[in-house]
This record gives C-alpha cells, structure tokens and sequence, in this order.
C-alpha cells in the first residue's frame, strides 16, 4: 500500500501528490535545514566566507553562497526522491505503466522550482531583508537573523513543494 488507508492499487497515488510523497519531502527538508542551520551555528563555513569576502566582495559571497545552495537542494531532492521511494510515496502519475519511482519531468520540475524559489528569496533578502536587519539593535540581530532566517526556510520550502507539483502535472502533461 502506498497511501494512508488505500486498500486497492487503483486508489493508491491516485492524486498529484499524496501524504507519503509530503511526508517524504518534509523529512528530506526537515534533514536540510537541521544540517544547514547547524553548520552555520558551528562556523564551519567561515573561512570560505572570509576567503570570498576578502578575495572578491561581496559578488564572490553571493557566488559561494549559490554554490552551497546548489549542493544543498541536490542533496535533498536525492534525500527526497530516497525517501519517497522508501514510504511508498511515489504517484501513479510517475510509475505509470512501469515501476519508476522518478521521472525526467519531476527532476526538470524539481530544479525549475528551486530555481524559481531561490530568485524570489534572493529579492526579498535584497530589498526587505538587508535593511530590516540593518535597522535592528546590534543586541537583537544574531536572533532576529535566526528566526527570520528559519522562517524564510520552512515557508520556502512549502512554496517549493507547490510549484514542484505544478510544474510536475504541467511537464508530465497529466
């Protein structure tokens, strides 16, 4: 059985998404932002800031910082599509006619909305953000930055999920 309650193979998956595959993807992000939120908390990444601060500005930070959102969403599309596959999660829409558990069309999908999602972060951190953060009490900021940050994340990651499934259903032509 591949959806909560579904007893027949007919209903199972039978929608554009279904609670396993959310359940997946909430999992894989939940993993993300742990790992993300937590390397950054231990200042692992300093250095390479430093480095690209010092070696090129402030262009040079936002280019590493690109770089590592990149290895991130690979990450968890692998951790994602992994886990979908191991809940049972995958729609009838993906496995149709044959036992897939992925298709071109999500990871074209997939991709297209991260790169949707990570532009209009991108424009928010640069119009709202910096100067929210700028007129903040050097007391509050390191907090502040934290909770908007997360916020930023999870709500983000739920935008994601929504064009993911759009533009699966539209790129699958279903």
């Amino acid at each position: 059985m591949t959806q909560f309650g579904a007893t027949y193979s007919a209903t199972q998956n039978s929608g554009i998404t279904n609670g396993r595959e959310i359940g997946a993807y909430a999992a894989a992000q939940a993993i993300k932002l742990a790992t993300v939120f937590s390397i950054g908390r231990l200042g692992v990444l300093r250095p390479i800031y430093s480095w690209a601060l010092h070696n090129g500005g402030a262009i040079v930070v936002f280019g590493v910082s690109t770089g590592f959102a990149v290895v991130w969403t690979a990450l968890a599309a692998v951790l994602f599509f992994v886990l979908r596959a191991a809940f049972g999660g995958v729609p009838a829409s993906v496995s149709r006619n044959r036992d897939a558990t992925i298709s071109g069309a999500e990871i074209g999908a997939f991709a297209l909305a991260y790169v949707i999602d990570y532009i209009v972060v991108a424009v928010v951190n640069w119009v709202l953000l910096a100067s929210l953060y700028a007129s903040l009490p050097p007391g509050t900021l390191a907090t502040t930055v934290m909770v908007v940050s997360l916020t930023l994340s999870v709500v983000s990651a739920i935008v994601v999920f929504l064009i993911f499934i759009g533009l699966r259903r539209a790129f699958a032509g279903r």
